[in-house]
C-alpha cells in the first residue's frame, strides 16, 4: 500500500522514489494517486488518478509489439464515449512518445477521449505482468478490483464494473517466469529434473503463466512440449498437427461429432465458467532417444484421457489455393543477408522481404487472410521450393482483403483462388 504525507514541492522526488519502489498491488489493494508524465493523444501532458475521482478507472498495460492492444483502440474509445460519466481508461505503455504517437497516428485513433501515458516507469513497477495487454481494474474508491487479460474488456463487463457489480472474468496472479528448460510442475519447477526421462502431465488453466506455447524438439537433454490454457479441441489440433504449421488450425479441417460440443470448444463469447472449468495446461517431456514419438504419445494421451478418438483422413473442403500463373520465375532470390519485413513497423513504406524460403511468405499470408482460422485454409500448390526476393504494398498487408491481394500478386505470377480440395482433416469422434 502507497502511503502519502503533505509535503512541499522539495520532496516530490521523495515522494516519487516512493512510488516506483512501492511493492506490486494486487486485488484489494488501494492505489493512492499517481502521476503520469509523457501523455499523448490528449488535452495535457499528464494526468493524475485524482483527476478521475469518483470514477472507476481502467488501466490498459500494452507494449508497441502487441498487434492485439493495438487493434483493441477503436473498442476502448467507444467504452469510454459511451461510459463517460462513470469511467476513464488509461493506455500505459513504457515505450518512447514520439513511435508511440505514429502507432496511433497509422490507426487513426481520436485524440481527447483516452490518455496515453508512454515512457512509463511507475504503472508497471506496481502492476508487472507476464504478457500484454494487461488489465487493472480500479473501482470509483481507488481500490483494485481485478487484474484480467483483454479478452475481458467487452460491453457486459464493463457495465457490471461501473454499476458496483461483478464482471465475469477470471484473475490474472503475476508468475514469475519459471525455468523453461525444466518441468513446469516439478518440485521447486526442477528440482531432480536431470534424472527424469519421460513425463507428461494436465491440469486445469494456470491463468497468467507466460510460458504459453512452448515446444523444444532439438535438445540434448529431454524433447518438450508445454501448452497453457488451451481447449481439448485445441489440443487435439496441436497433437495431430506434428508440430507442421496450420495442419489443422482452420475449423473446416476438423470434423467433430461431439454429443455436446460444449466441453470441447472454446466459445465464441468470452465464458469466465467455461474457461475455469474446461481449459488446460498440457505438458510432456522424453528423452532424445525417444522424441520422434513425442506427438504419438501426447496423441495417446488425450484420446485416454478425454475418452476420443481422433484420426487424420483425407476429406474434399473448400480451400484458397495458392497456384502460379505461369512458369516464369518473378520472385527468385539475387541473393545476400536474408531479410524478413513482412511484419510491418510503424516506419517502413513497403511489405518486402530478401532471401527467405518461400514457405516463410506462405506462412505470413495465411495469417493475413486468415487471422482467426475460421475462414478456408491457404494451401500452397505452387511447387516453388527456391528462396525468394518480393516486395508488396503496405496498404495491401494493412488492411487485407482477397481482391487487393490477388492484384499485388498477380504482377509476381502468383494468385489465389477458391476451390474444392482434397485435403488432410483431423476426425474428432466422443466415444
Amino acid at each position: 500500500m502507497l502511503k502519502y504525507k503533505r509535503c512541499l514541492p522539495g520532496c516530490f522526488a521523495m515522494l516519487v522514489s516512493i512510488v516506483i519502489n512501492a511493492q506490486p498491488m494486487k486485488p484489494g489493494d488501494r492505489v493512492k494517486d499517481i502521476q503520469m508524465k509523457n501523455v499523448v493523444y490528449y488535452d495535457r501532458p499528464q494526468v493524475s488518478l485524482s483527476d478521475y475521482k469518483g470514477k472507476n478507472i481502467i488501466l490498459e498495460l500494452w507494449s508497441k509489439t502487441c498487434v492485439v492492444c493495438i487493434k483493441s483502440f477503436p473498442k476502448l474509445v467507444e467504452f469510454q464515449k459511451l461510459y463517460k460519466d462513470k469511467l476513464q481508461i488509461i493506455a500505459v505503455n513504457s515505450d518512447a512518445k514520439e513511435e508511440t504517437k505514429k502507432i496511433l497516428q497509422r490507426q487513426k485513433v481520436p485524440a481527447n477521449v483516452i490518455p496515453f501515458v508512454t515512457e512509463d516507469k511507475t504503472i508497471n513497477k506496481l502492476f508487472p505482468r507476464n504478457y500484454n495487454p494487461w488489465i487493472v481494474w480500479i473501482d470509483n474508491k481507488g481500490i483494485v478490483k481485478y487484474i484480467s487479460d483483454g479478452q475481458w474488456v467487452n460491453d457486459d463487463n464493463i457495465r457490471l464494473f461501473v454499476k458496483g457489480e461483478k464482471p465475469k472474468l477470471v484473475q490474472n496472479v503475476f508468475i514469475e517466469t519459471p525455468k523453461t528448460a525444466l518441468p513446469l510442475f516439478a518440485v521447486d519447477n526442477g528440482k531432480w529434473a536431470d534424472r527424469v526421462m519421460y513425463y507428461s502431465y494436465l491440469s486445469h488453466c494456470i491463468n497468467g503463466l507466460s510460458v504459453h506455447n512452448l515446444t523444444l524438439l532439438d535438445s540434448n537433454q529431454n524433447f518438450w512440449i508445454t501448452r497453457n490454457c488451451k481447449s481439448v479441441i485445441e489440443l487435439f489440433q496441436d497433437a495431430f498437427g506434428e508440430g507442421i504449421y496450420n495442419r489443422f488450425v482452420h475449423s473446416n479441417r476438423v470434423i467433430l461429432n461431439l454429443r455436446d460440443p460444449y466441453p470441447y470448444m472454446r466459445p465464441k463469447e468470452k465464458d469466465s465458467g467455461w474457461f475455469n472449468r474446461f481449459s488446460y495446461n498440457y505438458e510432456i517431456s522424453i528423452s532424445p532417444s525417444k522424441g520422434k514419438s513425442i506427438y504419438k504419445m501426447m496423441q495417446e494421451d488425450l484420446q485416454r484421457i478425454f475418452n476420443i478418438t481422433a484420426q487424420v483422413r483425407q476429406e474434399k473442403i473448400q480451400c484458397l489455393l495458392l497456384i502460379r500463373t505461369d512458369s516464369i520465375d518473378r520472385i527468385g532470390t539475387t541473393g545476400g543477408t536474408s531479410v524478413n519485413k513482412l511484419v510491418l513497423s510503424s516506419s517502413q513504406e513497403k511489405a518486402f522481404a530478401r532471401n527467405i524460403p518461400f514457405t516463410d511468405f506462405v506462412y505470413r499470408l495465411q495469417s493475413l487472410l486468415n487471422p482467426d482460422n475460421s475462414n478456408a485454409p491457404l494451401i500452397d500448390v505452387t511447387g516453388y521450393r527456391s528462396n525468394i526476393d518480393i516486395e508488396i504494398d503496405k496498404e495491401v498487408f494493412e488492411k487485407p482483403d482477397l481482391l487487393s491481394l490477388k492484384k499485388a500478386l498477380n504482377p509476381l505470377g502468383l494468385d489465389v483462388v477458391m476451390r474444392n480440395f482434397e485435403t488432410e482433416t483431423l476426425v474428432i469422434t466422443e466415444n
